[in-house]
């Protein structure tokens, strides 16, 4: 081989020709080596094209693959930060507080009916207002068994 043949370059000239250092080229697998120090310009390229073609579609090392992945999540978490801050989406702990919060305000007040209807209507014995006590809690229970 000619070392002036211009098909068959340095690892730095072919470095300079890849955007890669002289270190990356010799330690790369995907350059044709033809002699020692010496590539082939034309083959090295198609050969380096040819890879990172792979590795961009996932053909590539485990390495591309797992960074694939690692990228896609770190999108998915971004998505869902701004959905949130854009009050797209809620809390779903948030909401069950909010909510507890609301039925619990709900179940003291018809607690409290029973004792507010004996006050305002005197004539009830105590007997009816444990009756209607009673089938307070009874509703209450129904609908906290969700039947």
């Amino acid at each position: 081989m000619k070392r002036n043949d211009p098909d068959n370059v340095s690892s730095a000239e072919l470095g300079k020709w890849l955007g890669l250092s002289q270190k990356a080229v010799s330690e790369n697998p995907a350059m044709v080596r033809v002699s020692r120090g010496r590539y082939a310009l034309k083959a090295s390229i198609a050969a380096y094209a040819t890879a990172l073609r792979a590795a961009a579609t996932g053909r590539g090392s485990p390495t591309a693959i797992e960074r694939a992945r690692l990228i896609k999540a770190q999108a998915d978490a971004a998505e869902l930060k701004n959905a949130t801050a854009c009050g797209e989406m809620l809390d779903a702990a948030a909401v069950e507080r909010e909510w507890s919060a609301v039925l619990r305000t709900v179940r003291s007040g018809c607690l409290a009916i029973p004792s507010r209807v004996a006050g305002r209507l005197p004539h009830l014995t105590r007997h009816d207002v444990s009756e209607i006590d009673a089938e307070m809690r009874a509703a209450l229970t129904e609908l906290g068994s969700g039947t």
